[in-house]
């Protein structure tokens, strides 16, 4: 449920934005950092493109946000003006930083179209931006609190430990949409780095995309946390998984828009049970971004559902996985330089063994399929015409690959 407290700062923050509104005859907006939009007044006749398009999607376009910026308003100590730019449908405009004891909290805006605003309207924009800092601040010290609360129920929720988690889950914290029984996914994310970062750091840039993802996704997303350098969310969703990667994508796009980070994956799985399950998602989330790190067919978002047998694998040991590969596999691996013999097993045995399929598949003819076939079993001493024998070497092929990725080639 919204909270109520926070509700009824917010509503100040529009009552004094109202009142200078009225004040100065101009239309006005108060946003954030970012050029999310937080409350704005009535239009008053002055509107343009960039404010009507920024109001009704919450949050000014990039080419809008690209000129406010380019402005360096973010160093700003007191009011100055923002230049018209006509290609984007931008007036003039007076920008006032809201800031609470030297921390920029966002900014309050007003049309000025034909250069008229007054010193006084801008003092009295100076004193709204004053007193709206002091609600932020409140604002955002609960909201820590809130957050604070939020992070160790998922961590309790995602516990080992069957007594920590179940507690957990019959006792959600107020502003978490979402009932014991109901269906969930937990999204881990995980992050690949340009250069060596320390867990402190790992965990400020991991915070800060979830962060800023989780303002867009709304009542969804109920829960996140950065532990380590790994995110953890939990959605209020079932099995959607539109709505789950389209989240996904938006915690990818912020961590590899930042210099420090090479690539990020993520892993997700449903919770069949609910929270009382959510400790089970979580493991399975883990292993689903494993896979996106190390199987060079998975894309950066994998459902833990599609892995199939990798979802198995991926949580062996490297031990209990070189037990899997039988001897022949080697054989034909060093045999085979090239990889067209075993490339030409695992689609053989990918689509069911039907020779047709294979030979579409590989491109090549039937004879020189055959032909391929019979080195395979001369080489390995498997027979993929023998059932056994073809579940064994599936079964070798897949965890030779997870070896691989794991421990490189060279390894084993």
């Amino acid at each position: 449920m919204p909270d109520a407290g926070i509700n009824h700062m917010t509503e100040d923050i529009r009552h004094i934005v109202d009142t200078l509104a009225a004040e100065v005859a101009r239309s006005i907006v108060v946003v954030t950092p970012e050029i999310r939009v937080i409350t704005h007044s009535a239009h008053l006749g002055d509107e343009d493109t960039v404010r009507v398009r920024g109001i009704l999607q919450r949050q000014a376009e990039p080419a809008a946000i690209e000129h406010i910026k380019a402005q360096r308003v973010s160093t700003w100590s007191e009011s100055g003006f923002i230049p018209s730019n006509d290609d984007i449908g931008m007036k003039r405009r007076s920008c006032t930083p809201v800031r609470w004891q030297g921390q920029l909290l966002g900014y309050l805006m007003m049309i000025d179209e034909a250069c008229t605003l007054t010193t006084r309207e801008l003092e009295r924009a100076e004193h709204a931006a004053a007193a709206i800092a002091v609600i932020l601040s409140g604002i955002a010290q609960k909201q820590a609190g809130q957050q604070e609360a939020k992070e160790n129920w998922l961590a309790d929720l995602l516990a080992p430990e069957k007594e920590t988690a179940q507690r957990a889950a019959r006792a959600a914290p107020d502003g978490v949409p979402v009932a014991a029984s109901s269906p969930v996914q937990v999204v881990v994310v995980e992050t690949v780095a340009g250069h060596a970062m320390s867990t402190p750091e790992a965990d400020a840039l991991m915070r800060a995309a979830l962060t800023a993802v989780a303002a867009m996704t709304g009542s969804a997303l109920c829960a996140y946390l950065s532990r380590d350098g790994q995110g953890v969310m939990l959605l209020a969703l079932a099995q959607s998984s539109t709505k789950v990667e389209l989240t996904a994508q938006r915690v990818i796009d912020r961590l590899t828009g930042h210099a420090d980070v090479k690539r990020a994956v993520v892993g997700y799985a449903h919770g069949p049970d609910g929270l009382t399950d959510a400790s089970v998602a979580y493991e399975r989330a883990v292993t689903a971004a494993r896979g996106a790190l190390v199987l060079e067919d998975r894309a950066d978002i994998v459902d833990w559902d599609d892995l199939g047998v990798y979802s198995v694998l991926l949580d062996m040991s490297a031990r209990t996985l070189q037990r899997l590969v039988p001897g022949g596999i080697h054989a034909l691996k060093a045999a085979d330089p090239s990889g067209v013999l075993l490339q030409t097993a695992e689609v053989y045995l990918d689509v069911a063994a039907s020779p047709p399929a294979a030979a579409t598949t590989l491109h090549v003819h039937r004879t020189t399929l055959y032909y391929r076939l019979g080195r395979i079993r001369e080489l390995s001493g498997l027979n993929l015409a023998d059932g056994n024998d073809r579940l064994t070497f599936h079964l070798g092929l897949r965890a030779l690959r997870v070896l691989e990725a794991s421990v490189g080639p060279t390894a084993l």
